[in-house]
């Protein structure tokens, strides 16, 4: 039994399974060995209830959340150093109610009952932009897998995506009719749920464009196309499609201002198909889906293989026989 001298309000497996924090009412966190169920090393101390712990990726840190206001980064990797705070106190005006990592463990965001969320620098405790702010308590905050941007839950009544880079709002506000107590991403970073005091819990799309996206795209579709609309309206051939696909091939890795979800699918797009990755948004390239179907060993896989890449030189070689 993992006890403390109050509630236990959060209890979180560390990267590795081997180890769980736990966050009490009792003014402390704590470390404990999953096989032993004993402490490992001293509690890390708050002035109040401690809300909120979260791991660091490499398990090698926890961020804590207390009503004292703050939020602080620990070391708790075996050793003299376990529980030694890193770097200053992340500080709000009132209680800090979640503190989370991002995938990396470079950044932390905080959300308080002071009315904000913020984004602190996980080596320095430097705040990395201008305060999220919300109309009222702010309760989740959290990172997408992508790393751009944050989301917030606030009883405000509205849960809120955010530009990451900028501190600014991405969009119109989440809006529910009663408090929002929780916000989550999806996996892939391209919907967000919110739960709210109303009796619902919506699911909303927050992929957005930049200005920049419509006339990269429209220069795209002239040029694979080769059909373009004239100023009176009416379509006409393009009459440069091979010069602004090159423009197109030599300017994309320099382009600014475009959303990286259009970035990343027209270096994808104008990537040598027989070489890239099988989606804009996947590590697995064209050559190591080939290998694997072409291991399995069986017409069909060949045959599904050739379909999508016909003429490939991992294909071209005769299938083996007696298969």
């Amino acid at each position: 039994m993992l006890r403390h001298a109050g509630p236990v309000l959060r209890a979180r497996f560390s990267p590795g399974g081997n180890q769980v924090a736990t966050a009490s009412h009792d003014g402390t966190a704590r470390i404990w060995d999953v096989a032993t169920g004993g402490a490992v090393g001293p509690p890390l101390r708050h002035q109040g209830s401690v809300s909120s712990v979260d791991w660091s990726p490499d398990g090698g840190r926890v961020v804590t959340a207390s009503d004292d206001g703050t939020a602080r980064i620990w070391k708790v990797t075996p050793g003299p150093a376990f529980g030694t705070p890193v770097g200053p106190p992340l500080d709000h005006q009132d209680r800090v109610i979640s503190a989370r990592f991002n995938r990396y463990g470079t950044w932390v965001v905080t959300a308080s009952f002071d009315g904000t969320a913020r984004v602190w620098d996980a080596a320095t405790g430097a705040p990395l932009n201008q305060r999220l702010r919300h109309e009222d308590r702010v309760v989740a905050a959290s990172f997408p897998s992508t790393n751009t941007r944050v989301l917030t839950a606030s009883w405000d009544g509205t849960g809120q995506v955010w530009i990451l880079r900028t501190g600014r709002p991405q969009g119109e506000p989440m809006r529910h009719e009663g408090k929002v107590i929780d916000a989550e991403w999806s996996p892939d970073g391209q919907l967000a749920v919110t739960a709210s005091e109303d009796g619902t819990a919506r699911i909303w799309h927050t992929l957005t464009s930049s200005p920049a996206d419509a006339p990269l795209l429209a220069t795209l579709a002239e040029a694979i196309g080769g059909i373009e609309i004239d100023d009176q309206g009416l379509p006409a051939p393009v009459p440069d499609r091979e010069e602004r696909l090159a423009a197109l091939r030599r300017d994309s890795a320099a382009m600014t201002g475009v959303t990286p979800t259009v970035g990343r699918f027209l270096g994808w797009f104008l990537a040598d198909p027989w070489s890239r990755a099988i989606t804009p948004f996947s590590q697995i390239t064209a050559a190591d889906y080939i290998k694997r179907r072409l291991a399995e060993g069986t017409p069909e896989a060949r045959r599904q293989a050739e379909s999508i890449y016909p003429g490939h030189p991992l294909l071209r070689a005769p299938a083996a026989s007696g298969r």
